[in-house]
């Protein structure tokens, strides 16, 4: 996918090892690679390639012969992991699949999937658009959706993945020749769109397909954390309790607010704070934290982590 591998090698920053960009990009489940994946703008990209091997992403690094990757990087991705956006899709296909049976009173068919976590969010959604009565708002919301990608991307490319009544998805390979496309452009373009789709769904304030905004799941010891910290322990109660260092439980609160889960991060990071930070991450790009850190205004490391990570997320808003 010459499109995505164009963005993720204008977005690498150099003083980050490639080891630490192959890890982003086969999925490495550390709170390094997550922090190292926002901080370059490249959590749409993370685990995109889970068996890629090193020496291809070294290449691609290295590689200066292609002169579109110095051109035509202006592609623009919302900073929501790779995996949200491709199970925020699956549901959202589910989902007109599901309400397209239904209308056709059938309830013959097969799924487009079978993973539980998947059918039990489409089937709370469904149960509720039929209990209210809702499926025109639910029509108007596809329209009001399908409007904004094509605005954003120039394309609506998912409705043909879609499944419904005795309707089936087009293949890579059909659509290719439809469009006279290759199917690397195509794949790409896709990427594009499920983060599109899912960026819409957090942000337009659809009172249907909301529902259909997915999180990454949070490391189980994270989780944990989570729970305590919004039932109002501090973080050295947390760190008490449980007996880990306190840096650990400052990974996990870095872990959660990358994942997107709503946390309170004033308790933390004062509004100017933030702002002073801020300045100073806006004027330099680096990938090293130490860097940064040289740079900041405040010399604490767990500040200037919450501040790279409000900054780059605010994008979602």
């Amino acid at each position: 996918m010459k499109t995505i591998n164009r963005y993720i090698k204008t977005h690498y920053l150099t003083d980050k090892s490639v080891k630490s960009l192959w890890k982003l990009l086969i999925g490495a489940r550390t709170q390094q690679t997550y922090f190292d994946a926002v901080m370059q703008d490249l959590l749409p990209v993370y685990e995109l390639y889970p068996n890629v091997s090193f020496e291809a992403v070294t290449r691609l690094v290295h590689n200066d012969n292609d002169v579109n990757f110095i051109q035509n990087n202006d592609l623009k991705l919302y900073p929501y992991f790779y995996y949200a956006s491709e199970l925020s899709f699956t549901s959202f296909v589910l989902l007109l699949q599901t309400v397209s049976e239904y209308l056709y009173h059938s309830s013959d068919y097969l799924p487009s999937s079978n993973r539980l976590f998947i059918q039990q969010q489409v089937k709370y959604l469904f149960m509720k658009i039929k209990k209210d009565d809702e499926f025109i708002l639910l029509a108007h919301e596809v329209d009001d959706l399908s409007q904004f990608i094509f605005k954003e991307a120039g394309t609506c490319y998912f409705i043909h993945f879609l499944h419904g009544h005795q309707i089936r998805p087009d293949s890579y390979e059909q659509i290719s020749k439809q469009f006279n496309l290759s199917i690397d452009e195509i794949k790409s373009q896709m990427i594009l769109e499920k983060n599109l789709m899912l960026h819409a769904f957090k942000t337009r304030k659809y009172k249907l397909l909301s529902y259909l905004y997915v999180r990454t799941p949070l490391h189980i010891n994270t989780s944990d954390t989570y729970q305590r910290l919004i039932n109002g322990d501090s973080i050295d109660t947390i760190q008490r309790n449980k007996s880990v260092r306190i840096h650990t439980i400052q990974d996990h609160i870095i872990e959660i607010l990358i994942k997107d889960y709503p946390l309170d991060t004033t308790f933390y990071l004062a509004e100017q704070e933030y702002i002073a930070i801020k300045e100073m991450i806006k004027n330099n790009r680096f990938g090293k934290l130490k860097t940064l850190y040289e740079l900041s205004p405040i010399k604490d490391y767990f500040k200037l982590k919450i501040a790279i990570v409000k900054y780059k997320m605010e994008q979602c808003k």
